[in-house]
């Protein structure tokens, strides 16, 4: 209890300092500007390691302080979602070092030239620290959920993102939240897809493809199903995949929209040894995706949310 008090006070200064940060820019003042001088990413990586905390500690006010917290971080007005997450790695790898580089001192380039491996390995590191963490109590947390989910977006490395995708390759329904599970269609899911995704269709928003491995490793996990009877889709309920599936198949049908061919025989060939629903659902996504209008990676994650949620239609034949 102790603990916990003393983590509830810490968040509540925190936070207290961002909203006056946040008031003293509007108002032009300058007095409590020191929050606003601390990168969003390297305050977001600190926030995190919330959830390494015993479990009795997590309780409902520490999360509503966290979730405060982090819509604060992750407001894109405090930097894109690329520079939050540059910081974060940042944060990570001087946490992880035994000498940490001075604030004042200009470190990017020293970063990205000297040290990028070192930070890509210990953002993986912590990526499995986290899974870990969250299969054995922090599921049961949304804050964890938002965690694991933060850490799949695009803009972490390859090798961040595959290990968490295979890491929990039999838990997919565990990052679908209650409130998500019961309002799966909604807006609030529809944001969730859209922030897994690297981008819509590349040759209409200008957006680059995914890296090979990491629609492999999407591949990889929905072969496990391939002759079983429960497929890890987006129904809440029965084990489902809920938003981890979707994002699985919007990620791997925008990539086979960008093939020149979308027929039942190159479907075969790219995704015959997946189950068949799940190859299905990648053919009507991508098939839709070529007709819009936009190819935004908003249209693509409403798309998929759409197609996920209905029954199949079987369109393509058994054999």
């Amino acid at each position: 209890e102790e603990s916990s008090l003393i983590l509830i006070s810490t968040l509540e200064i925190l936070l207290f300092m961002e909203q006056q940060s946040i008031y003293s820019t509007l108002n032009s003042e300058a007095w409590s500007s020191f929050a606003g001088q601390i990168e969003s990413g390297e305050k977001l990586y600190h926030l995190f390691n919330i959830c390494f905390f015993p479990e009795g500690v997590l309780g409902d006010r520490v999360q509503e302080l966290f979730m405060r917290l982090y819509t604060i971080y992750t407001d894109t007005g405090h930097g894109d979602d690329e520079d939050i997450i540059r910081s974060f790695g940042r944060a990570c790898y001087h946490h992880n070092r035994s000498s940490y580089i001075p604030r004042g001192r200009k470190k990017d380039n020293d970063l990205k030239d000297k040290n990028s491996k070192s930070e890509t390995k210990y953002l993986i590191e912590f990526a499995k620290d986290s899974c870990s963490a969250f299969l054995e109590y922090g599921a049961q947390y949304d804050v964890f959920i938002i965690c694991i989910r933060f850490l799949m977006r695009p803009g972490f490395c390859t090798d961040v993102i595959c290990h968490i995708i295979l890491h929990l390759q039999d838990n997919w329904h565990l990052l679908t939240s209650p409130e998500e599970s019961t309002n799966f269609c909604s807006s609030l899911v529809s944001h969730a897809v859209e922030n897994g995704l690297r981008g819509g269709l590349p040759s209409l928003d200008g957006s680059c493809a995914d890296p090979q491995q990491i629609v492999s490793a999407y591949c990889s996990v929905l072969k496990r199903y391939r002759g079983r009877s429960s497929l890890p889709k987006s129904e809440a309920c029965g084990g489902g995949g809920g938003v981890f599936y979707v994002i699985a198949i919007a990620t791997i049908a925008r990539n086979f929209a960008s093939s020149g061919d979308l027929s039942e025989a190159l479907l075969r060939q790219r995704f015959g040894d997946l189950p068949l629903e799940a190859a299905e659902h990648i053919w009507k996504v991508a098939s839709s995706l070529r007709s819009s209008t936009d190819g935004t990676k908003g249209e693509l994650s409403k798309i998929a949310l759409k197609v996920c949620s209905s029954s199949s239609n079987k369109l393509i034949t058994e054999g």
